[in-house]
């Protein structure tokens, strides 16, 4: 009778690393190359982890600047607007109703191209996050949600309440969803550092 087979720790580490790399790779496949993706429990990452906290709150905060803004400019007083008298939906306050006006420089054409840019933007980040959060990745799905929904009621507030005309509801639509985007850009500056500092990369897991 031969001896039962032992398992040693160094194979308990390799069959652990292997299923983290597997998660890791399911990750990368669901959601694509954005800091969100360290921000699970599968794969413990201090440092992608940070860089995720870090984008969110960036991404979040700029959102509130923009979103307080365009309060003061369509909502309260446009007295308080730093960026003059308002954009194209403004609000006139008679005792306890305020109504809205529609008016300035603004064309179908300019609105169209605005909600085509931002559908084109975040409408495949809700989609991953849904994603996530049918595959059970709560946290990564949490964020992407709530970036998505974040930039949607920003980018429409703002927009409304503070461009004029068509330019201007594009430059604020584009400006805007590059902030969406930062996530993206710096999981791609993390990995241009890496290459950098270690000399090579590994496209399906970041270690």
């Amino acid at each position: 009778m031969s001896a039962p087979k032992m398992t040693s720790s160094r194979e308990i580490m390799t069959e652990e690393e292997l299923r983290q790399a597997e998660a890791w790779r399911d990750i990368i496949e669901i959601g694509g190359e954005t800091v969100y993706v360290f921000l699970q429990k599968e794969r413990v990452y201090p440092f992608g982890i940070f860089l995720g906290l870090l984008t969110t709150a960036f991404q979040l905060f700029t959102f509130f600047i923009f979103f307080r803004e365009a309060v003061k400019c369509g909502v309260q007083d446009s007295d308080d607007c730093a960026l003059g008298a308002g954009g194209f939906l403004t609000a006139n306050q008679n005792g306890t109703d305020i109504t809205f006006d529609v008016g300035g420089g603004v064309t179908l054409v300019g609105v169209t191209l605005g909600i085509i840019i931002t559908l084109n933007f975040l409408i495949p980040d809700m989609i991953r996050g849904f994603a996530f959060l049918r595959a059970g990745y709560i946290g990564i799905a949490l964020v992407h949600l709530l970036i998505s929904i974040s930039a949607i009621s920003c980018t429409v507030l703002y927009t409304v309440t503070t461009a004029a005309t068509d330019v201007e509801i594009l430059t604020n639509v584009v400006v805007l969803m590059f902030i969406t985007d930062l996530d993206e850009k710096m999981f791609t500056i993390h990995k241009a550092g890496e290459a950098f500092i270690f000399g090579k990369v590994d496209t399906d897991v970041v270690v």
